[in-house]
């Protein structure tokens, strides 16, 4: 007979530690989870810190700045002159004319 209440005390004890433990062991858990989302986003924004400094290293020099303003802009040195070629209308785009 009294082993039982023994038991159940033992029981209840272990119960309550891991009730106890429970909560500590799952906020642990989703601490350690959001390291590892935080942990990728830091990587992903040094990749792009990274990427950012070098085109930042890239426009401080005048030549790449000059490029860039030729190939994007159609923009020409100061004193040169800027040519634009039309291409020659096709066959199927040219206007007819009738005879009458």
């Amino acid at each position: 007979m009294r082993r039982m209440p023994l038991a159940l005390l033992a029981s209840a004890v272990l119960a309550a530690m891991l009730l106890v433990g429970s909560f500590p062991l799952s906020t642990w858990m989703a601490q350690r989870h959001q390291i590892s989302a935080l942990s990728a986003q830091l990587r992903s924004i040094q990749r792009q810190n990274a990427a950012l400094r070098s085109e930042a290293a890239k426009l401080s020099q005048p030549r790449y700045v000059g490029h860039l303003a030729r190939s994007r802009y159609g923009l020409v040195p100061k004193g040169s002159r800027a040519y634009v070629v039309i291409p020659a209308p096709s066959k199927s785009t040219s206007p007819t004319r009738q005879k009458g």
